[in-house]
C-alpha cells in the first residue's frame, strides 16, 4: 500500500462560523429567542459548529434551544423531522442547521405549513441553492465557507513543497456570514 506524507493542511474556521450564527441571531433576535438546532452526524466540523454556537446563544439568558432535531446532515430527514415538530404546535422564532440541505429541507416543511411568523432561518456552508434561498426570502443567512480560496492556498502550499520553500502548516480560511444584505 501506498502512505501519504502531509506537509501541509488548510481548513475552514468552522468555530468562528458556528459563532457567527449565534451571534446572528442575537442581532435578529434582540429578546426571547426561541431556536430550533437540526443537527448533523456526529463528525468533527459538525461537532465544531454544534459546540460554538450553542456555546454563544447559551450566553444569552433569555435564548433557549427549544427543540433539537437529528437529521444526520440530510435535507429529506430534515424535512420529515421539522413536519413532524411543527404537527406539536410549538412556537419559535429561529432556526439553526448544521448545514444548508437540512436548513433547505426544513424550509420545505415550514413552507408546506405555511408556518407563521417565519422564523430566522440559519444553514452553513453557502450552497448555491441557499445563496437562492436568502435571495428570495425565505432562509436568513448561511455561513458560507471559501472552497475557491481553500482551493488556491492549497495549491500555493504545495507549490512552496515541491520548490522546498517554507510554508505555513497549517492554514485556516475563515467562513462569512451572508445575508441579504451583502449577498
Amino acid at each position: 500500500y501506498v502512505t501519504a506524507n502531509v506537509s501541509g493542511c488548510i481548513i475552514s474556521g468552522i468555530l468562528r462560523g458556528g459563532t457567527a450564527a449565534g451571534k446572528y441571531f442575537f442581532d435578529q433576535l434582540s429578546i426571547g429567542g426561541r431556536i430550533v438546532h437540526i443537527q448533523a452526524e456526529d463528525f468533527e466540523n459538525a461537532i465544531m459548529r454544534r459546540k460554538s454556537f450553542i456555546n454563544k446563544v447559551t450566553q444569552q439568558r433569555d435564548f433557549t434551544i427549544i427543540k433539537t432535531i437529528q437529521a444526520d446532515g440530510d435535507r429529506n430527514k430534515a424535512y420529515e423531522q421539522m413536519k413532524s415538530f411543527l404537527r406539536e404546535g410549538i412556537t419559535f422564532n429561529g432556526l439553526f442547521a448544521e448545514n444548508d440541505a437540512m436548513a433547505l429541507g426544513a424550509i420545505q416543511a415550514l413552507k408546506e405549513k405555511q408556518f407563521s411568523p417565519w422564523p430566522i432561518v440559519v444553514g452553513f456552508d453557502g450552497l448555491q441553492e441557499a445563496l437562492d434561498a436568502i435571495r428570495e426570502g425565505s432562509m436568513s443567512a448561511t455561513i458560507a465557507q471559501d472552497p475557491v480560496t481553500m482551493g488556491k492556498k492549497a495549491f500555493e502550499v504545495a507549490l512552496k513543497v515541491i520548490q522546498k520553500k517554507p510554508y505555513e502548516e497549517l492554514t485556516t480560511i475563515m467562513p462569512n456570514l451572508v445575508t441579504r444584505a451583502n449577498l
